[in-house]
C-alpha cells in the first residue's frame, strides 16, 4: 500500500472547491465513466478527492438554484412598471446574497474540512459510498489499465526517453539464458536496496515506490461482466511488463517517474526507459494555506465585498469559454466582443421596454441579436458533428459478425495529474526533477550492468551504449568553445564511440 501525503490530498480536495472546471473532471473520470478503471494513485488519496468534489458540486448546484428564484423579481418588473426598479435591486440584492452565503460556505467548508497540519473530514455521500471501495482497491493496483495511446496514465508528461538493443555474446563461453520478467524483478529488488538509503539521507525526498506494474488494455463486449480474471485476459499481445520508481520530493508535489522495460528475443537484449514527470499542483490550489484560522468579522466583510466580483468574474469566463466553443475559429478579441453581444443584445432588449426611448433600445437589440443566434447555431452545428463522430467511432469499435459493441474499461486520467500545473514553480523544482532521473538512470543502468555480468554475458557493446544514453548531450559554452559530452558523428555512414567515462 503506497503511503498516502495528506499535503498533496489536501491541495487536491481544495482544488475541487476552488476550481469548478478541476472539480467537473473529477467527477467525470470517477463517476460518469465509472465502468474505467482507476488511475495508480502515488501520494494522495483519490476517495478523499471524489467525495470533496461531491460536496462541491452540491454546494454550486443549491447556488445555481438560488440564482434561478432571483429571476421571480424581475418577473414582477414586467408587470408593475411603476416599480420596476425596485424589483430589478431586489433580484441583484438576492443574486449578491446567494453568492455571498456560497462563498462562506465554501471558506466555511476549507477551514473545517480541510486544517491545516490536520486530518482530512469526509462528508458521506450516496454516490462516494458505492464507489469507495472499488477507487480504494483500483487506485494501488499493480496491474494497470489505460485508454489510449500513452500507456503511464497519471505519470505526467515526458520528459526524457530512451531505448537501445545489444546482442547478448558470452564474455566466456555460453551466456546463461534469462527472462526479461527476471530482469525487471531484479531491477526492483536492487533499487529498493538502493533509494533506501536515498530517502534516510536526504530529507527533501518524501516517498519512494518501487513495484514492477502491468500495462495493458482492454476491450471487452458490452454484455461481457467486468471482472479482475476477464480483464487479466489480453487478447491483442498489448500487456508489458515495467520496473517502475517514483520519488516524490517538495511535500510530494512534485514526482519523478521512471518506467523501465525490457524484452529478450532472438539473443537479444532490448531495454527502454521513459522518464515522467508530475509538476507541482496548480498555484490556485493553495490559496487554502491562506486562509485565516478563523472567520473574523473582516474575513466575512472581505468576502462580502468580492462576492460580486468573483460572480463577474465567473459569468466572464463562462461567456468567453462559450464562445470559443462555438466559436473557435474566431480571434479572442471577436470571441468576447460576441459574447458581450449576446448578452447585451437581451439586456437591451429588456431595457428598453420599461424606457422611454424604447425605439433607439430596440433597434440595438436587434442589431446586436443576429450574432447571439448565430453562436448558438454554431453551437448546434457542433454538437450534432461531435454526437456523428461518436457513433463512428462507436462503429470502428465493433468486433463480431453481429457488430457488437466494446467497452474501454482503461483509465484516461489520474486526479492527480488533472490538478498539476504545466510548468515548476521555480528553479530549483526543475533542478531536482532533473537531478532525480539522471541518479535513477545511472542506477538502474548500474543493475543492469551487474545482472548482466551474473549471467557472464559480454559487456562491451553495453557498455559503449550506456555511456551514450548517460552522457548526452552539446554544451555551448557560450565563447566559440563548444564541448561534446558524448560521441558524435556526422554523415549517414559515420560512427563514433565513446572511450573512457
Amino acid at each position: 500500500m503506497i503511503e498516502t501525503d495528506l499535503v498533496v490530498t489536501r491541495l487536491l480536495c481544495a482544488g475541487a472547491h476552488l476550481d469548478s472546471a478541476y472539480c467537473g473532471e473529477v467527477l467525470t473520470e470517477l463517476l460518469d465513466q465509472r465502468h474505467r478503471r482507476v488511475a495508480p494513485a502515488f501520494g494522495y488519496d483519490t476517495v478523499a478527492v471524489l467525495a470533496h468534489a461531491l460536496e462541491s458540486r452540491r454546494r454550486r448546484r443549491l447556488r445555481a438554484l438560488a440564482l434561478v428564484a432571483c429571476v421571480a423579481p424581475l418577473f414582477l418588473a414586467f408587470t408593475d412598471t411603476d416599480r420596476s426598479t425596485i424589483w430589478v435591486c431586489v433580484a441583484l440584492w438576492l443574486a449578491w446574497l446567494a453568492v455571498f452565503v456560497e462563498r462562506l460556505v465554501r471558506t466555511h467548508t476549507l477551514m473545517t474540512s480541510l486544517p491545516r497540519g490536520g486530518p482530512i473530514y469526509l462528508r458521506p455521500h450516496k454516490a462516494l459510498q458505492a464507489r469507495a471501495e472499488d477507487i480504494s482497491r483500483q487506485q494501488h493496483l499493480d496491474s494497470v489499465y489505460y485508454s489510449g495511446p500513452v500507456p503511464f496514465v497519471g505519470a505526467g508528461t515526458l520528459s526524457r526517453s530512451w531505448s537501445f538493443a545489444i546482442v547478448l555474446r558470452g564474455a566466456d563461453g555460453e551466456p546463461e539464458r534469462f527472462t526479461a520478467d527476471e530482469l525487471v524483478d531484479d531491477v526492483c529488488a536492487e533499487m529498493t536496496a538502493i533509494l533506501k538509503d536515498l530517502v534516510d539521507e536526504d530529507r527533501r525526498v518524501g516517498t519512494v515506490h518501487i513495484a514492477r506494474r502491468r500495462y495493458a488494455t482492454r476491450l471487452l463486449p458490452h454484455d461481457t461482466e467486468e471482472t479482475d480474471a476477464e480483464l487479466a485476459r489480453d487478447g491483442y499481445g498489448s500487456a508489458r511488463s515495467y520496473a517502475t520508481v517514483q520519488v516524490g520530493t517538495w511535500d510530494n508535489e512534485l514526482v519523478t517517474s521512471i518506467f523501465v522495460g525490457f524484452d529478450v528475443r532472438a539473443d537479444t537484449l532490448y531495454t527502454e526507459l521513459h522518464s515522467y514527470v508530475l509538476h507541482p499542483v496548480r498555484a490556485g490550489f493553495h490559496e487554502v494555506d491562506r486562509l485565516p484560522e478563523r472567520l473574523g468579522v473582516w474575513a466575512v466583510l472581505l468576502i462580502a465585498v468580492r462576492a460580486p466580483l468573483s460572480a463577474v468574474a465567473d459569468i466572464a469566463r463562462g461567456l468567453v469559454g462559450f464562445a470559443h466553443t462555438v466559436l473557435p475559429e474566431r480571434p479572442k478579441t471577436g470571441v468576447f466582443a460576441t459574447s458581450l453581444a449576446a448578452v447585451g443584445s437581451l439586456f437591451v432588449l429588456w431595457s428598453s421596454l420599461a424606457d422611454v426611448r424604447w425605439a433607439i433600445g430596440v433597434a440595438v437589440g436587434l442589431w446586436l441579436l443576429p450574432a447571439a443566434v448565430a453562436a448558438g447555431r454554431r453551437l448546434t452545428a457542433r454538437r450534432t458533428a461531435e454526437r456523428a463522430a461518436r457513433r463512428k467511432r462507436d462503429r470502428a469499435n465493433s468486433v463480431g459478425a453481429r457488430g457488437l459493441k466494446v467497452i474501454d474499461f482503461g483509465a484516461r486520467a489520474g486526479v492527480r495529474a488533472l490538478g498539476a500545473d504545466t510548468r515548476p514553480h521555480n528553479f530549483f523544482q526543475q533542478v531536482d526533477q532533473e537531478k532525480y532521473t539522471k541518479i535513477i538512470e545511472r542506477r538502474v543502468t548500474d543493475v543492469i550492468h551487474d545482472f548482466l555480468r551474473g549471467k557472464r554475458v559480454d559487456l562491451s557493446e553495453f557498455d559503449n551504449r550506456r555511456q551514450t544514453v548517460l552522457n548526452y548531450g552539446v554544451l555551448n559554452m557560450g565563447s566559440g568553445q563548444v564541448l561534446n559530452t558524448g560521441a558524435m558523428a556526422v554523415g549517414t555512414t559515420a560512427t563514433a564511440t565513446r572511450k573512457g567515462s
